[in-house]
């Protein structure tokens, strides 16, 4: 059954055909991105294909990295010198790494195995470990995401095992950290996402204590806490910037950003839906017009 998922205005239907997975492919993803061109690179806990790459359309066009990772969590396709590029983030071998779009190694960020001081125990890698962080630590212990400034510097979210963001510059130097465990602001519990906004602000999503938005001061940085939705943030097509990928649940979907609490409705919608597959969310007919959403329809549905 497709499920609708959303309420009032925004409404919204899963098209589960939409990824044209091979028989012998097993997939289990962890994060997506999208290329300039709109490919959809599946970041996959997969050891022998965990970067898979679907057209627009969810064609499978290939994958790359057999044996490099332990335990995919993130990865962005972003534009450095007029290509574009991987970053992806291992969240248990405390790594970051920055790809050709077809697998060639070019940087790394992180030494492998090395796990900061959190007061989390050094075996511990389980999805609860964020409980036992008792302050927060350098780079890194467990870290979940990376989102790129204008000027080219990096933001790392450093959540299963530690409780902060960290900041370095665009040659990968790094440069700062903030965060403590709890949940005042300028705290975080499992900081899980980051995404830089268009007006440079740095949004956190603490997968315990929702979205966390820049308001006041904490180490030279403007923060704000605001109820926001779930524990993802996406990257939006560029083709189509009113949907966005979105990996959760074992399962990719492609959603509109113009919902404004999409991936609550949609992660409470899956939440109990085990089996790996990807998804396409469309919206449902517009109540003040009969089109679908599309850009010039977006106004007045925000």
């Amino acid at each position: 059954m497709d499920p609708i998922v959303g309420n009032g205005k925004y409404t919204y239907k899963v098209d589960e055909t939409w990824a044209h997975v091979p028989e012998w492919l097993e997939l289990k993803p962890a994060a997506v991105s999208v290329d300039s061109e709109d490919r959809v690179y599946c970041f996959n806990r997969n050891d022998a294909h965990p970067v898979v790459i679907f057209d627009p359309d969810g064609k499978f066009v290939g994958s790359w990295g057999e044996g490099l990772f332990r335990f995919p969590h993130a990865i962005r396709i972003v534009q450095e010198n007029g290509r574009d590029v991987a970053w992806v983030c291992d969240e248990h071998l405390q790594q970051f790494y920055k790809f050709t779009t077809d697998g060639k190694l070019l940087q790394t960020i992180g030494e492998r195995g090395h796990r900061s001081d959190t007061g989390v125990p050094p075996d511990d890698f389980a999805s609860s470990a964020w409980q036992k962080v008792t302050h927060g630590g350098g780079p890194f212990n467990l870290p979940t995401d990376i989102a790129f400034a204008p000027d080219g510097a990096m933001f790392m979210t450093d959540g299963y095992g530690n409780a902060r963001v960290h900041k370095f510059s665009a040659d990968a130097k790094y440069l700062s950290s903030w965060g403590e465990p709890g949940t005042a602001p300028g705290q975080f519990n499992l900081p899980h996402g980051v995404w830089i906004d268009r007006r440079g602000r740095v949004l956190v999503a603490d997968r315990m204590t929702d979205v966390r938005v820049p308001e006041h001061r904490v180490a030279g940085h403007d923060f704000w806490d605001r109820d926001q939705a779930g524990d993802e943030i996406g990257m939006p097509l560029r083709a189509d910037p009113e949907r966005t990928p979105w990996g959760r649940a074992a399962k990719i979907s492609l959603l509109h950003i113009v919902l404004n609490r999409a991936k609550q409705h949609i992660g409470n919608a899956l939440r109990d839906r085990n089996e790996a597959q990807c998804s396409v969310f469309r919206p449902l007919p517009c109540q003040r017009c009969p089109a679908l959403i599309s850009p010039e329809h977006a106004a007045h549905r925000r």
